[in-house]
């Protein structure tokens, strides 16, 4: 990274972790790559790959990502989340090396994700009479201090990486409030298939 007209090494080759850091107010992110001098008698093609991506704040800024969703946000939230679906909680565990918390969730309904971030349980551990279900992992920031509760929940969010990252995520009975509240009052911004 740039900073003061140095460059300030961010990762390695060899990492293998995702590292993240926040452009400077005012200057657009710039990716440099360096790439070291290898001797004549060792000299073949070599591949090397990355991935990165530009985030930007949306609705909800990094200091208050904790806090629950207002109404407003909520309703925003399932129109613009890359990932909207309903379920449980099954298990939380806390990764302070990360600073992250993962979240295990059983799902009952997939309303929309992108890529494969919920996957479909194999039949072979259901039985017949039992319709397939879905699970996944949420990550987010362990400052959150998340546990697992009771009940169903609406889980929203971004995906970063491959990887879901937890938006708003209200229990499903105070999600169709504030959904039935906007749309008796015309102010939802998308229509919700309720079942």
């Amino acid at each position: 990274m740039e900073r003061s007209g140095r460059l300030t090494l961010l990762t390695t080759e060899r990492a293998q972790k995702i590292t993240c850091f926040r452009a400077d107010e005012g200057h657009e992110p710039v990716i440099y790559l360096e790439a070291s001098v290898q001797s004549a008698a060792s000299r073949r093609r070599r591949t090397v790959g990355f991935k990165y991506e530009l985030t930007y704040p949306r609705h909800r800024g990094a200091i208050d990502s904790c806090r629950p969703c207002s109404n407003i946000e909520l309703l925003m939230a399932i129109c613009t989340s890359d990932f909207v679906v309903r379920g449980s909680i099954q298990k939380v565990s806390h990764h302070s090396d990360t600073q992250t918390s993962l979240i295990q969730v059983s799902v009952n309904r997939v309303y929309k994700q992108h890529g494969t971030m919920f996957q479909q349980q194999s039949m072979s551990h259901l039985h017949a009479t039992t319709s397939p279900s879905w699970s996944g992992h949420i990550s987010t920031l362990l400052q959150c201090h998340i546990k697992p509760g009771e009940g169903e929940f609406l889980f929203t969010g971004s995906k970063h990486f491959g990887k879901a990252w937890l938006g708003c995520a209200p229990r499903f009975k105070d999600f169709l409030s504030a959904y039935h509240s906007a749309r008796a009052a015309r102010s939802n911004p998308c229509d919700f298939p309720l079942d």
